[in-house]
């Protein structure tokens, strides 16, 4: 079956030649990077909706100062700016709400003040030092007092990736909208910023302050070493702290659980 036979002459001949069907090669089903692809697309679902952090003292240099026809505006409607930056006709721009204070667990200092995202406005007209711009897309009603800032295109591309030789830590300090538990697809906040020299992208561990304890071989000796509780990609970097998405949860993430190197104690390996 599937063989033909054929002579030079094309006379019939007893040897027969074997013609096979073509062999189709197919691509490589290994190539995709599943772990990225599923931060991608959390991280897509989120990004214009997740808080802003803004460092203190809150200088607001690019403010709403009305609100045409109504005391609210939404979509389509119209709304003054008093800007302290110079922008251009067709601009977009983010709109947010000062929140709550952030403050470090340990010692109190003040790390910036958490910032709700509430839309985007373009810019349509100037009146000398006042801007007026349409509201384009709401996550919530705005209002005279909200503050406007660049616009953080939610299409951006982020590589998100490990980073093994990251060696500092530092708590969760606040989980949007004000919950003190946190799962896969959340928003967390964390103590370290730009000054820290973490960047968008960064793939760190979550650790307990008291974490769980695994038995681990080294040099021939068994010790206990600290077991992550979660996965967190940093997004959105402050001067002093971060937004991250919790991309893997064994347990909640909890308010003062450690983001980065694991911390140790003298008993924590020691030979049980």
């Amino acid at each position: 079956m599937g063989e033909t036979g054929v002579s030079v002459s094309g006379k019939q001949r007893s040897q027969n030649i074997v013609l096979k069907p073509e062999i189709q090669i197919l691509p490589p089903v290994t190539g995709k990077n599943s772990k990225q692809e599923a931060i991608v697309s959390m991280y897509q679902g989120l990004f214009s909706r997740a808080s802003w952090i803004l460092d203190e003292p809150i200088a607001a240099k690019n403010l709403i100062t009305q609100v045409f026809a109504r005391e609210t505006a939404d979509l389509g409607q119209r709304v003054m700016i008093r800007a302290g930056e110079k922008f251009q006709k067709g601009d977009r721009l983010t709109v947010h709400r000062p929140r709550e204070i952030l403050r470090h667990p340990q010692d109190q200092r003040i790390l910036g003040r958490i910032s709700e995202t509430l839309g985007i406005i373009e810019i349509v007209e100037f009146h000398g030092e006042e801007l007026t711009a349409v509201v384009v897309k709401t996550y919530k009603e705005i209002v005279a007092g909200d503050l406007v800032d660049a616009f953080l295109n939610e299409k951006i591309s982020i590589q998100f990736k490990e980073d093994p030789s990251f060696s500092l830590s530092a708590p969760v300090v606040y989980i949007e909208n004000g919950l003190i538990t946190a799962g896969l697809g959340q928003v967390v906040v964390v103590g370290l910023g730009m000054q820290d020299r973490v960047y968008p992208g960064l793939i760190l561990p979550v650790y307990r302050t008291a974490p769980p304890l695994a038995l681990h071989e080294s040099k021939g000796s068994p010790r206990l070493d600290s077991l992550p509780v979660g996965e967190v990609a940093l997004f959105r970097i402050a001067d002093k702290a971060s937004l991250a998405l919790v991309t893997q949860s064994q347990d909640f993430l909890e308010l003062g659980d450690r983001v980065g190197v694991a911390v140790s104690s003298p008993k924590s390996h020691e030979n049980p």
